[in-house]
Formats: C-alpha cells, sequence, structure tokens
C-alpha cells in the first residue's frame, strides 16, 4: 500500500527506500523497521506494539480490533514490554497533543523547553523512551526549533483599549475645532518625546561587491539625548537672522552644553551626553530633568511664540514624565520614610494587626489606640519611637514595609495633592492642558516622524571618524534643512571647499507630519 502510493515502479523498489520512508513516517529508527522487516520474512512472526489504527495494521481480530480502536492515556503491558525492549517507540496523537501542552505550560513558566525536557516528560507521563533524533523530528513537525528567546511584550489588555478610546475621543474633539480653521483656534497642539542617536549614526546598506567592505568601526560612539517638542506650524523654537531655528549649544571640546543665548532667543531643542551606559536610553532621562524642560524651555518658548493661544500638550505616559511631590517609596530606606513623615506632617500611620500586636493590645488596655472598621490599628506618628525595630516589647513600630503602605494611605486619604502630576498641574495653572497617549501608541505622535527625519539624514551623512558636534549638525540639517548654506541659485556658499555631497535639504513639514500621523491613527486604531 506504501509503494503505490508512493507510485514506484519494480526497477525503483529497494528494500533500504522502504525501510527509510516507514522509519520516516513513524517517527523510529530505520535499523528498528530493518529489523523487524526481516523478523517477517526470515521468521515469520515478530512482535510489535499494537498500532492504533486497526485497518492499517492488517489486524483482523476483534478483540484487537476493539483494544486498539478505544483511546486511553498509558501504554498497554505489551507496549510497556516492547518499549522496554527497543527502547524506542512512535508516539500517537495524543502524546503529542500533550507535548503541545506542556511546551506551552512551561513558556507560560517562563522556563525553558529542550529535547532531554520533553523526553523526560514522555518517559515520566507514558513510560515511553525515545531517543534524541526522534524527539527532535517530532518537535520540528510541530513547528518549532531553536531559536534566541524574545521577551514578552507587557501586555496590557483592556486597560489600554480604554486609554485608547478616551484619548481618541478627546483628541477627536480637539482636532474638529482645531481642522476647521487652525490658525483661528485658540489652541496649538504641541508635541513632545525624547529619543537618542550615536555619534557613529549611519546607514546599514550600500552598494557592495561581493567581497567588499567600508571602513566602519563596530563601536557606536558616544550616545546623545534629545528633548523637543513640535506644533503643526513647525519645530518650538525661535530663529535667527536667516530664519534658521536657533540653537543653545555651547561645546567643550566635543561635549555639548545647553546655556542661555546672548540674545535672549529661546528654544525647546535640548542635548545632553548620556552618562549610563545601559542599553536603555531612558536611564539618562528622569523626572527632575523633564519638569525642568518643561518649566524653562517648553513653557517659556511657547508662551513667547504663541502668546495669546492655549497649549494642548500630547505626551506618552513615560513614569518621568509624570512626577509627583510624593514619589516612589520604593527605594527608601525606612530613616527615609520616617523625615519624609515629619516633612509633611503626617500624623498618624495604620498598621496591620498582627498576632503579636493583638496580643500587646489586651495587655495594655489603658494605650491610647483606635481600631479601624478594616482591622487595622491607628498609631500616632513619632518619629524616636518609630525609628527603632519591631519587638515583643516594642510591636507598634512599624517595618520599612508597612510605612512604605501606610505614608501612601496617609496622603491619598488627607494630602490627595501630595499626588498630583506636578507637569500636569504646572500647565493647568497657566491655562494649558496635558493629553496623555496610551501606552504602546507612538504612531499618536508625529515627533516620531520627525525624530526619524534628523536620524536618517544624519545617518546617510555619517563617516569614519565624525565628531559629536557633526553629528548633531546633521540631525538639524534633517529637521530644519540647510539652505542657509545655499544661495539662490541652490548653489552652496562654501566656495573654498566645495563637495559633490553637500546637497541642499529642505525642512521638515510639521503640518504634514501632523496629517501624517492623524491618518495612521484612523488606519490603525479606527477599523472601516
Amino acid at each position: 500500500e506504501l509503494i503505490v502510493d508512493k507510485k514506484f515502479s519494480a526497477l525503483d523498489f529497494s528494500w533500504s527506500m522502504v525501510d527509510k520512508m516507514v522509519a520516516s513516517n513513524l517517527g523510529i529508527k530505520r535499523e528498528l523497521v530493518t529489523k523487524l522487516r526481516r523478523q517477517v520474512f526470515d521468521d515469520g512472526s515478530f512482535d510489535v506494539p499494537p498500532s492504533s489504527d486497526s485497518e492499517s495494521s492488517g489486524s483482523s481480530s476483534d478483540e484487537n480490533s476493539t483494544q486498539e480502536s478505544s483511546p486511553t492515556n498509558s501504554p498497554t503491558n505489551s507496549q510497556v514490554t516492547t518499549m522496554s525492549n527497543h527502547q524506542q517507540c512512535a508516539l500517537d496523537e495524543h502524546m503529542v497533543q500533550s507535548i503541545v501542552d506542556e511546551v506551552d505550560r512551561n513558556h507560560a513558566m517562563g522556563k525553558t523547553v529542550t529535547n532531554q525536557l520533553m523526553r523526560n516528560f514522555v518517559r515520566h507521563h507514558y513510560d515511553v523512551t525515545i531517543c534524541r533524533k526522534t524527539m527532535a523530528k517530532y518537535i520540528t513537525r510541530l513547528g518549532l526549533s531553536w531559536k534566541p528567546v524574545k521577551s514578552r511584550k507587557r501586555n496590557v489588555g483592556a486597560y489600554r483599549m480604554d486609554l485608547l478610546r478616551d484619548y481618541i475621543i478627546s483628541f477627536n474633539r480637539l482636532f474638529t475645532a482645531f481642522s476647521f480653521d487652525p490658525e483661528a483656534c485658540d489652541f496649538v497642539f504641541v508635541f513632545t518625546d525624547e529619543t537618542y542617536i550615536h555619534r557613529t549614526h549611519a546607514a546599514k546598506n550600500s552598494y557592495l561587491g561581493t567581497d567588499s567592505t567600508i571602513n566602519r568601526s563596530s563601536s557606536k560612539g558616544e550616545r546623545l539625548i534629545i528633548l523637543h517638542a513640535i506644533t503643526p506650524f513647525g519645530p518650538l523654537c525661535e530663529r535667527d537672522e536667516n530664519n534658521y531655528p536657533v540653537s543653545d549649544l555651547k561645546w567643550n571640546g566635543d561635549t555639548p552644553h545647553s546655556v542661555e543665548r546672548n540674545d535672549k532667543k529661546l528654544t525647546c531643542e535640548l542635548v545632553w551626553k548620556a552618562s549610563s551606559s545601559t542599553g536603555d536610553y531612558h536611564n539618562n532621562m528622569n523626572s527632575e530633568m523633564f519638569m525642568k524642560w518643561v518649566t524653562n524651555k517648553l513653557v517659556p518658548t511657547f508662551e513667547r511664540l504663541y502668546p495669546t493661544k492655549k497649549m494642548v500638550l500630547i505626551c506618552d505616559n513615560a513614569a518621568y514624565h509624570h512626577k509627583r511631590e510624593i514619589g516612589s517609596l520604593g527605594a527608601l530606606k525606612k530613616c527615609e520614610l520616617l523625615d519624609l513623615c515629619l516633612k509633611h506632617k503626617i500624623e498618624y500611620l495604620d498598621l496591620p494587626m498582627t498576632t503579636l500586636r493583638h496580643r500587646y493590645i489586651e495587655a495594655n488596655e489603658t494605650v491610647p489606640i483606635s481600631i479601624n472598621e478594616d482591622e487595622t490599628i491607628r498609631v500616632a506618628f513619632d518619629y524616636e519611637v518609630m525609628k527603632g525595630r519591631v519587638t515583643s516589647t516594642q510591636p507598634l513600630n512599624p517595618t520599612t514595609e508597612e510605612m512604605k503602605y501606610s505614608i501612601m494611605e496617609y496622603i491619598k486619604s488627607n494630602q490627595p495633592e501630595l499626588m498630583e502630576c506636578l507637569v500636569e498641574k504646572h500647565l493647568v495653572d497657566r491655562g494649558h492642558s496635558v493629553l496623555w497617549t496610551p501606552p504602546y501608541s507612538p504612531d499618536l505622535q508625529p515627533i516620531e516622524l520627525f525624530w526619524a527625519a534628523g536620524k536618517n539624514h544624519a545617518a546617510a551623512q555619517s563617516f569614519t571618524g565624525i565628531k559629536m558636534k557633526q553629528t548633531i549638525k546633521n540631525v538639524r540639517d534633517g529637521w530644519y534643512g540647510n539652505q542657509h548654506e545655499f544661495d539662490a541659485n541652490g548653489d552652496s556658499l562654501n566656495i573654498a571647499n566645495p563637495s559633490y555631497d553637500h546637497q541642499l535639504k529642505q525642512p521638515v513639514d510639521c503640518m504634514k507630519l501632523f496629517q501624517t500621523s492623524v491618518r495612521m491613527a484612523n488606519e490603525k486604531f479606527i477599523p472601516m
């Protein structure tokens, strides 16, 4: 039957070919198939495990057919005997499905799935021993392969969809008013974010011959962090006499520093060299720096450029964008928590009712302690007493973790203003507002396209030995263009050192970036 299916001719027939095909189809060693075939033709009988398919096995016995057609989760005695003799067996459909489920279960637990692990699983659950090569075949047939592990993306699920819906509703209401007459609208959209670029940032592709290479170092060089803001009408910065956006960078060697300009012109552009050596540039950004940028650069620049309009700041939900008077308490020590209580005049702490505290209260009924409805005890704050450790004689002293939770609960109930976002509060106090984009939604930010324009131009202009100052110039040319370096005919003004690769670069049209971002958001988040 196998030979007919494969349409072999008599000349093509060979036992080695048949043995190989049978072994491949059953997932067992070819030596075992050859041994069993020889037993059939030499001895006329052989002992093999019953097949799960009665028709293909050729068995005519009713008893055997009944036994084979009924699925079971464990091998029969005859199967176990044969397995122990040959140490190999083909896995049935139920066993293969259980392997799939076990792989998924291990991955859900964050465990690595190996060939040995799966063979141990089969041997433990089914008393079946198979070789590494056979298990590898089953793993391959399941569509699995050995490759690097990718971290699971954070699943925000319904929470993200709720934020996305609220954002789209709020943005659409503002966008309708803005698009009707942008110039006459009483507010202006401002988009902000941060990015980074390495000094040797260069294009990954080039025209290369078969064996040709590029003289390029594998080192990325120093990394710069960039913080900026744009509006649909252009980057948020003043311009010089050549109508080119100003810069407040002062270079100390090849290191930039932001300083106040002599002409007092303002810009939201902020560039500084990263100090952290980690792979995540966000580690070089913090809430203090962002708050200073909002206070000293963003708001003053906007109010000078648009004195009669309100700002609607579109910003993502990075943690450092939400600076609060009371930040995270996770890394604070007990002495720091006690100082925090003194600073904000916290009067009491609600502590959990432990067995030790319960016994202490029963034995000291005169101790002025109130028990709350949630079975917590309210203890008056006392710096000198609470700085001690929790002991049998001082059970009312809080632990560090208890203090963190109790302080946050006290602030939420009695001083909620300490939990407010300082960036949002600062803008609202000046008549502006903030619209936070949902997590993982870069398509809602046209400034991402603004970053791309600068980086792409810098990559095209990069060369071996480039300095940081030149890299920043290339990025700024990608944003703002370089028309000031050319005359009215489009010829380079650098006549002393003309170069064919010095090409005229037009500035980015921020209104088109804004419209592109809106269109992308509609196509992605609002299905037709």
